[in-house]
């Protein structure tokens, strides 16, 4: 019976994991604005999809990407710091697959010109969705799982409501920190709008705390364990979207804050979406684009084609039109 319980566990987790990692780059974009610290800054997004259809292979466009920066290293000096959303450490337990998102930083680590940022804040809020999950069982979880990012580990069993409050407090503090600087106009004009509905958001949550009476101090495993389906959904969904606004201000902040001219972004499509219309509203225009055609359903994940993934060294929209 225990066997069988280990077995069913360890099943769940390979689904579960596998589904946040198997992914594929599907779309890239370049925009440029020449007022953000002073200065012109060129941003390079990458958009990922967190499905694909079977024996999709993600090493390939790993591999097109490391040789891309690698022939950006040889021709060219100034320097590319990239914001990637990283996943858990954890997931290569159960894929050990080379993908963009798990391991591209380590593949680019010795270069001079090029850095790597894992801009995932989410730690607690990675395990708190997990937990409550509609269509995860808690009573399969397996214990001391981590959750990690750039910054801090949690283990799904340990974290409390309190851990889950103190993380979005602390972000959304870094975030009117940096409000608060010498900025453009319209970045404030922007983080304002945006912190007004992360606001919102977040008071959804702390009303839904309230309604389940959940305490502080309570562990989300525990809780996960003993409230209803509906109540999990309900907390899951809230989770989800509070954090995810949060990831996407941090996201927009990193990409002003950041004393480089050029900066790229890889992450999930509705964040770069997001973070790219923030980045429009605050004066940048678009220069490139390409797609593979998906639609968000992720219906029909078709890959990148190479030749769209080298986006730093093409030429903007205008620069190939022809004048008549």
């Amino acid at each position: 019976m225990y066997l069988h319980s280990i077995k069913k566990c360890f099943l769940f987790f390979i689904l579960y994991f596998c589904n946040q990692i198997q992914s594929v780059l599907v779309q890239s974009e370049k925009l440029t604005c020449n007022n953000f610290n002073g200065g012109a800054k060129e941003f390079y997004f990458f958009y990922n999809v967190h499905k694909r259809p079977h024996l999709l292979d993600d090493s390939k466009q790993l591999s097109i990407m490391k040789s891309i920066f690698d022939e950006r290293e040889q021709l060219e000096k100034s320097r590319l710091h990239i914001l990637l959303e990283q996943p858990p450490s954890v997931v290569k337990i159960f894929d050990r697959t080379p993908a963009v998102t798990t391991d591209l930083a380590d593949c680019i680590k010795k270069m001079r010109n090029t850095t790597v940022e894992n801009a995932e804040i989410r730690c607690v809020a990675s395990a708190a969705t997990f937990l409550f999950n509609p269509e995860i069982d808690p009573f399969e979880i397996f214990p001391r799982v981590v959750f990690d990012t750039a910054q801090k580990e949690c283990v799904v069993d340990d974290v409390t409501v309190a851990d889950l409050i103190s993380e979005y407090c602390d972000y959304k503090k870094q975030i009117e920190q940096f409000r608060n600087n010498t900025i453009p106009l319209k970045v404030r004009q922007v983080i304002d709008k945006e912190v007004d509905s992360l606001e919102k958001e977040y008071k959804a949550l702390e009303n839904e705390i309230k309604i389940q009476k959940l305490e502080l101090s309570e562990n989300l495993l525990a809780i996960a364990k003993r409230l209803k389906e509906v109540e999990r959904s309900r907390l899951f969904t809230l989770v989800i979207n509070t954090f995810g606004h949060l990831f996407e201000l941090h996201l927009f902040k990193r990409m002003i804050e950041l004393d480089v001219s050029k900066i790229a972004l890889i992450a999930g499509a509705l964040h770069t979406i997001f973070v790219k219309q923030m980045l429009e509203e605050a004066g940048a225009r678009a220069l490139i684009f390409h797609t593979s055609g998906f639609d968000l359903s992720c219906n029909n994940v078709v890959p990148l084609e190479p030749k769209y993934l080298d986006i730093f060294t093409e030429p903007a929209w205008y620069e190939r039109c022809t004048v008549l």
